[in-house]
């Protein structure tokens, strides 16, 4: 008996003590409609429905068939297409929006009012290619087909709207700023190229903290569509970046309303 408790008392002099107990960090991924894709965590959660502290997560969206993904909302990183990282430090929540690329449909791709001719089928194939190419995460490939589009049509607002986000996502940011200021000078009845084009000059990577005229972009994404609540959410966040606490929870209160991932 002696001999336990000598070898206890020496334990915990020597600072050994029993292990952490392992506490499951969620991760909880939100899809957009709900029925739009299903989703791939890499690693898989681990036998208790969680991760460890710190432990880093891919996120790999897979659109159903006329769906791609339109933005992310949540703390993830290294975004790219269908793709993005997370670091569980705590548990976190993701939501993936998926916006339609089927025509005729309510959520398609702003930008696109203009068809393209029946008399010129290859325009529609590279149309078609840069929208596949921009969808799977190869942002090189499908610039380089609606480089193609453009020559035949320069006057396309869809083209340059896609070239854009493709730009975007490859990191070309003032390309990208440029072809979502084409696409508004050919077509500026869709509210959402000028959230895009805000956001890539104030809230993006390509920041140029001018929070004044991102506001005065979405003030008119907003008279556009009234119910955009995307140029709501950033608005409040320009508001809030200019310490207008009032104009920046009034507008994030109504994007809310109109969209419960920004709630």
């Amino acid at each position: 008996m002696k001999v336990v408790l000598l070898t206890v008392v020496l334990a915990l002099a020597m600072g050994c003590a029993a292990p952490e107990p392992f506490i499951a960090r969620q991760l909880d991924i939100k899809i957009d409609p709900k029925d739009a894709a299903t989703y791939l965590l890499n690693p898989s959660p681990l036998g208790k429905g969680g991760y460890s502290k710190g432990m880093m997560v891919t996120i790999d969206i897979l659109p159903q068939p006329g769906w791609q993904v339109e933005e992310w909302i949540g703390p993830v990183f290294k975004v790219e297409g269908t793709t993005a990282q997370i670091e569980m430090d705590s548990s976190q929540a993701v939501a993936v929006r998926l916006t339609s690329t089927s025509p005729g449909t309510i959520s398609s791709p702003p930008v696109v009012a203009k068809s393209l001719p029946d008399a010129t089928p290859t325009a529609s194939s590279y149309y078609d290619k840069g929208r596949d190419w921009y969808n799977t995460g190869y942002s090189g490939k499908a610039v380089y087909e609606f480089n193609k589009l453009i020559n035949l049509d320069p006057d396309y607002p869809g083209a340059y709207w896609w070239r854009g986000n493709a730009n975007h996502q490859g990191g070309a940011y003032r390309d990208a700023i440029q072809d979502y200021e084409k696409a508004i000078q050919l077509d500026p009845s869709h509210s959402l190229v000028y959230v895009k084009r805000s956001k890539m000059e104030y809230g993006g990577t390509f920041s140029q903290k001018t929070p004044l005229k991102a506001i005065e972009a979405y003030d008119h994404s907003i008279r556009l569509d009234p119910r955009n609540a995307t140029a709501y959410y950033n608005r409040g966040q320009a508001y809030l970046s200019l310490g207008k606490y009032a104009e920046a929870k009034a507008d994030i209160a109504k994007a809310c309303s109109l969209y419960v991932l920004y709630c």
